[in-house]
């Protein structure tokens, strides 16, 4: 048994978005391979802390950001501001010598730029007091805290997703980037301090191992579920998601373009929306139910038919779409809303190269009862098959000499 420390800036409870239900997964996987789980939330979301500290069994560790000497607050408050300032210096001077640098300054930043006093002071009294066998950073950009635990402690890094030149993704979408970017270099430096990386498919194994030099192994963030009963089929396609911008702008093109062809075809054809994306989307048709917040996803699954993932951006891992594969439903997507889940021969989802590919795809599966029963067939079958051996892979490597 080892004693493990997950360091996150992502709430395990609720489970109510992807890369929360990652945090949980991974959480899970440890405690039922009998391992000591300890968590240190770094808040920068609601979380229910109740349930946090029970599910980690009373080694839960947190703070409240107002409770924090405000004077404290205020200097490092003021000397970002300074720092911002002068990033705009720069930046207006490599805009106006034509720099080809100038986009990427823009919208980059350096690895442990949001890396506060009171958050590094946190994490040394955490490993003062507890003596760790391994630490668990989620997200490259919070790696600076593996610096506070010894040599002797293993220290592993869950990517969650490629944050190099990241910004790209946006722009490709005519989007203003959000979130983070890093330089590749800092994203480099970050991935260093780690003994073993974690990445969701094979494109970012090899890319991190390229520019870190370490070990990375692959790991499907989440669990495998059981497979849904058997129900009346009722024309009810089904899309889950939170809010951020590129699901907000991947739906609306679904809507734009794919919906209305299946609409004349299938006139009858409904879409439940679910999760933190309902609260983004106005004026919907009146075939679109916006269904809400579903602490289990399960609950939102057993209301329809067809899942759907139409995401544009196609990096990491689409954690909903395995999702759906794990509950045994069939699966219809973009080439982006496959990545990670994919397998070259790939008869356990549709994959649609375009929005006419898209829209045949789920006419298809609509009217012909035998392939939809098929595809969720084969949807589980596959999900178990790669969970079963992610799982086996990563805790392997967990086994110290």
């Amino acid at each position: 048994m080892k004693r493990i420390l997950i360091i996150t800036p992502t709430p395990t409870h609720p489970p109510v978005a992807g890369n929360r239900a990652a945090v949980l997964a991974l959480a899970n996987e440890l405690m039922d391979a009998g391992h000591e789980l300890h968590c240190f939330y770094i808040p920068a979301e609601d979380y229910n802390k109740e349930e946090m500290s029970a599910f980690f069994k009373g080694n839960f560790y947190s703070f409240e950001w107002e409770k924090l000497n405000k004077r404290k607050l205020k200097i490092e408050y003021y000397q970002k501001r300074i720092f911002q300032k002068l990033k705009g210096l720069k930046l207006s001077f490599l805009e106006m010598t034509g720099s080809s640098n100038a986009e990427s300054y823009q919208y980059n930043r350096k690895i442990d730029g949001n890396l506060t006093a009171f958050v590094k002071k946190f994490t040394k009294a955490i490993a003062r007091k507890h003596k760790f066998d391994i630490v668990i950073c989620e997200y490259v950009w919070i790696s600076g805290l593996l610096s506070y635990f010894p040599k002797s402690t293993f220290k592993i890094i869950d990517t969650h997703d490629r944050f190099s030149n990241r910004y790209l993704i946006y722009k490709k979408m005519n989007r203003t980037p959000e979130w983070d970017s890093l330089f590749p270099s800092e994203e480099a430096k970050g991935l260093k301090r780690a003994d073993l990386i974690i990445a969701l498919n094979e494109d970012e194994k090899e890319y991190f191992e390229k520019i870190s030099g370490k070990k990375t192994v692959i790991r499907l963030p989440i669990s495998m579920k059981k497979p849904l009963a058997v129900k009346t089929f009722t024309n009810k396609l089904l899309y889950f998601a939170s809010d951020n911008i590129i699901n907000q702008t991947s739906i609306l093109k679904f809507l734009e373009d794919v919906f209305p062809l299946v609409l004349k075809e299938i006139p009858g054809t409904q879409l439940l929306v679910g999760g933190r994306i309902c609260n983004k989307l106005t004026a919907v048709p009146s075939n679109v139910l916006l269904m809400g917040l579903f602490t289990e996803p399960s609950d939102f699954y057993n209301l329809g038919d067809i899942i759907i993932n139409p995401e544009i951006g196609g990096t990491g891992f689409k954690i909903k779409t395995f999702e759906g594969l794990s509950y045994g439903m069939p699966v219809v997507c973009s080439i982006g809303g496959a990545a990670g889940v994919t397998d070259g021969v790939n008869e356990h989802l549709m994959i649609a190269h375009n929005s006419v590919e898209f829209a045949n795809s789920i006419i298809k599966l609509c009217k012909d009862d035998s392939m939809r029963n098929e595809l969720s067939v084969k949807a589980y079958e596959w999900a178990r098959k790669m969970s079963d051996k992610n799982t086996m892979e990563f805790l392997s490597s967990l086994k110290l000499n």
